[in-house]
């Protein structure tokens, strides 16, 4: 009997994972546009090059606290910026810089089966949990190459 209740311990123990439970939610306290994501190049060779992503966020989303946006195998911390009556959740990586995946991401995109046009917004709203959106349909726009200075 004793071997039995320590083989159930054992498998309860074994049972209880130490990785993050993901809670996501189709029900999210706000509502996400159209979203887009541009890649850009500096003029110069030292300004580097990178991907810019942008989520309109139709909704008042004042008290919600964005944790961060998991796009393209990246953990990407983001900020809710306003343009021309839009708020915009908005975050940028250089793809220059050791263009690879971190383990966040990586966990993030294997979780969810994310395409390289869907990301995930990590939010939390009032102090609760941590919760999960998926955003999909992220279109790719025309990119941006910025002139380098002029040569004498």
């Amino acid at each position: 009997m004793k071997k039995i209740a320590l083989l159930l311990l054992v498998f309860e123990l074994a049972g209880c994972s130490s990785q993050k439970r993901l809670e996501t939610t189709v029900d999210a306290p706000f509502e996400i546009g159209p979203s887009f994501s541009q890649q850009w190049s500096a003029g110069r060779e030292e300004g580097g090059s990178g991907v810019q992503l942008k989520i309109s966020i139709l909704t008042n989303a004042e008290d919600i606290s964005f944790d961060a946006i998991y796009f393209r195998g990246r953990a990407l911390g983001c900020k809710l910026i306003q343009e021309e009556d839009q708020s915009y959740l908005t975050t940028s990586y250089k793809t220059d810089v050791g263009d690879t995946e971190d383990f966040e991401g990586k966990k993030m995109r294997a979780t969810f089966e994310l395409g390289p046009d869907e990301a995930i917004i990590a939010f939390s709203k009032a102090m609760n949990k941590t919760k999960y959106v998926k955003v999909s349909e992220i279109k790719q726009k025309r990119a941006v190459l910025y002139k380098g200075r002029l040569k004498n």
